[in-house]
């Protein structure tokens, strides 16, 4: 997906991510964000979440994401642990999120 030098370009990220928040984390966090796009359960909350447009633990109920992050090992599951990663870094790096 990335060039050899495991930079994203611009066009990749604006392709991929044409959000801000999430564009501002591929920028900023793209260890964490590659990470992430590696885990097929990572992928599938990080979908679910944008999807929904949730945040923190309101994600984590019956109607919103709580059945795929159950899925993939739950709150303290390697899949969930990738994303909050990405979203502590792009909080961290002030990337307008929610």
């Amino acid at each position: 997906m990335c060039p050899v030098d495991d930079q994203p370009t611009e066009a990749q990220c604006d392709a991929v991510f044409p959000d801000e928040c999430a564009n501002c984390a591929c920028d900023e966090c793209y260890s964490d964000l590659d990470s992430c796009l590696d885990d097929f359960g990572c992928l599938a909350i990080f979908n679910c979440v944008t999807s929904r447009s949730c945040s923190g633990l309101d994600c984590y109920q019956p109607e919103t994401c709580q059945g795929v992050i159950d899925s993939f090992g739950g709150l303290y599951g390697n899949s969930a642990n990738l994303l909050f990663n990405v979203i502590e870094c792009a909080d961290n790096q002030g990337c307008p999120c929610q």
